[in-house]
């Protein structure tokens, strides 16, 4: 059991190396970013995109929230509706003929393939800003100075920027919601730890933007269900000479509506993680070593559990079990704290960084479930 538990001991250490430095990652600038302002490489006008499927529920909001930007240069809207059956359609006509300051163009589709792949291309292809910023009708943007952060690295020579979308910080909290809360923060920490590294990988399609010129048309196989901005950013590194830039202040960053059952919020997950086998390997190896460490920790501590009551000192098992994965956890925690004041976001570290051990469990489940069976193409 010693030799065990001195191997459990060596993996918590790993972990808590491994979360420390994608931490300080985080907040580490990017090396493709420049601090020179040049104004030849400032948007002549920028298109915001928004794709939206039955989206009627949360339109005003967005609208709403978009109406009240305070970005002074030229921009358009570009709303694409992906065959709503709901009041979308009838929304969207009223909008139009409001009397607004804000050009918007509005474009139906009918019968297109799973994923919004068609209907976000369509979006690209009909705007005609020399910049594009998307996000989703379920999102708000976190401050008028939304369209002002997300373009502002361009002028510094950047040609994507990848930002943050937090969960809204609605009430009544409960188990769920705080769980989606700390998987935003492991996602938003992976992808722009790794984006400052000089690894990106992918990006959040309610919250991103890119050079026309740079859109990729082709991205990913047909008919996928969901991973079209990630596989976008994919084939945006792919195609190399690209310069990122992240955007983790406040004021760049979206709120989003989540799932509000643990059913449509698995769905989610699953849908999501069928993108990651199309990620180039070097992705995959470095999103995979943090998964067989914990893995390899449950393994150790199971074996450690058994050889405790095989040898009558289960108590000496405990110990070390608790204080392996209760250190580990607790630095953790002490790391989304750090980024949530960071970032200022809607909800406190406290609310959301001790469900880590829910958390933990849940993942492996829904992960062995998409092994078992893959969502379903037709789910947006």
């Amino acid at each position: 059991m010693i030799e065990s538990g001195v191997f459990l001991g060596l993996l918590a250490a790993l972990k808590i190396a491994w979360s420390t430095i994608m931490t300080r990652a985080f907040f580490a600038k990017s090396g493709n970013a420049f601090e020179e302002i040049k104004e030849e490489l400032n948007p002549r006008l920028v298109s915001v995109v928004v794709c939206i499927r039955d989206g009627a529920q949360d339109w005003k909001n967005l609208w709403h929230a978009l109406c009240s930007q305070s970005y002074e240069a030229a921009w358009e809207l570009i709303v694409v509706d992906d065959g709503s059956t709901d009041e979308t359609p009838t929304l969207l006509l009223e909008t139009v003929e409001l009397e607004s300051s804000i050009p918007i163009r509005v474009i139906r589709l009918d019968g297109t393939s799973p994923g919004k792949k068609e209907a976000l291309l369509c979006g690209v292809k009909a705007a005609r800003g020399d910049w594009l910023l998307f996000t989703d009708v379920d999102c708000i943007p976190a401050s008028s100075r939304w369209i002002e952060c997300m373009i502002t690295p361009a002028a510094q020579g950047a040609d994507t920027v990848l930002g943050i979308s937090w969960p809204r910080a609605e009430k009544p909290r409960n188990m769920l919601s705080n769980l989606q809360v700390l998987d935003a923060i492991m996602v938003a920490r992976s992808y722009i730890g790794w984006a400052h590294r000089g690894h990106p990988y992918m990006g959040v399609g309610r919250n991103w933007s890119v050079r026309k010129s740079r859109f990729p048309e082709t991205a990913g196989p047909e008919g996928l269900a969901s991973g079209d901005d990630d596989l976008a950013v994919q084939a945006l590194v792919g195609a190399g000479g690209l310069n990122f830039a992240t955007v983790v202040d406040r004021a760049g960053q979206s709120d989003t509506r989540l799932p509000a059952t643990w059913t449509g919020w698995a769905r989610q997950k699953r849908r999501h993680w069928t993108t990651a086998p199309h990620y180039s390997s070097g992705d995959q190896w470095r999103l995979l070593v943090p998964k067989l460490i914990n893995a390899a920790m449950v393994a150790l501590a199971l074996g450690v559990l058994i050889q405790g009551i095989q040898g009558g000192v289960l108590h000496n098992a405990l110990w070390i079990i608790g204080c392996s994965f209760g250190c580990s956890w607790l630095v953790e925690v002490r790391n989304f704290r750090s980024i949530t004041k960071a970032c200022q976001t809607p909800i406190s570290w406290w609310n959301c960084g001790w469900f880590l051990p829910l958390w933990s469990v849940w993942v492996v489940c829904t992960a062995a479930i998409t092994t078992i069976r893959h969502p379903n193409r037709a789910d947006w």
